[in-house]
């Protein structure tokens, strides 16, 4: 079955670029699939894709959905690769300083920053992607805390309750 109209472009045609020489990934176990091919995409255009975080999940397959007397199908049917033909991360993608068996990117394995709020130059990840920014090198974790101020380091939220995912309700799943 051929591609949607629109997903296809012809030989040798110039593509929309970016004019990007390196890119900063924040990544974990979530990060799949569309976002796994953005990585490897612009890794075989030599975009220097830097990855802070955790390993990614590895799906670099696709597939159209098919419709079949009133049943919608699902099944796989392609494997993406990037420019350069490489298309095999079924283990994800690593930071070079995380084990794992994932195709190893420059980066900085840091674990999720719940205490922080998306955004807030203290918050784990993007603190040591601004850090990797300037010195290079993945920091330390002392020397990261203390590289930018935070926006707002007040936690005072008032009356209303304010939960962090995976923390607070734990509880409920060993019920």
């Amino acid at each position: 079955m051929p591609p949607p109209e629109g997903f296809l472009a012809s030989q040798g045609a110039a593509l929309p670029t970016l004019d990007l020489e390196r890119l900063f990934v924040l990544t974990g176990p979530g990060t799949c699939s569309a976002s796994e091919s953005i990585i490897n995409g612009l890794r075989g255009i030599d975009v220097d894709v830097v990855q802070i975080g955790a390993s990614t999940c590895g799906k670099p397959y696709g597939f159209y959905a098919f419709d079949n007397c009133g049943t919608t199908y699902f099944s796989i049917q392609f494997r993406g690769s990037n420019a350069k033909g490489f298309g095999d991360y079924t283990d994800g993608f690593s930071p070079t300083n995380e084990p794992s068996s994932g195709t190893p990117l420059p980066g900085c394995f840091v674990l999720d920053d719940f205490d922080h709020a998306l955004g807030d130059p203290l918050e784990g990840r993007l603190n040591t992607a601004l850090a990797y920014r300037i010195n290079g090198v993945c920091p330390t974790a002392a020397k990261a805390s203390i590289v930018f101020k935070s926006v707002s380091t007040s936690h005072d939220h008032g009356d209303t309750n304010v939960r962090r995912p995976f923390v607070d309700t734990l509880g409920l799943l060993r019920q």
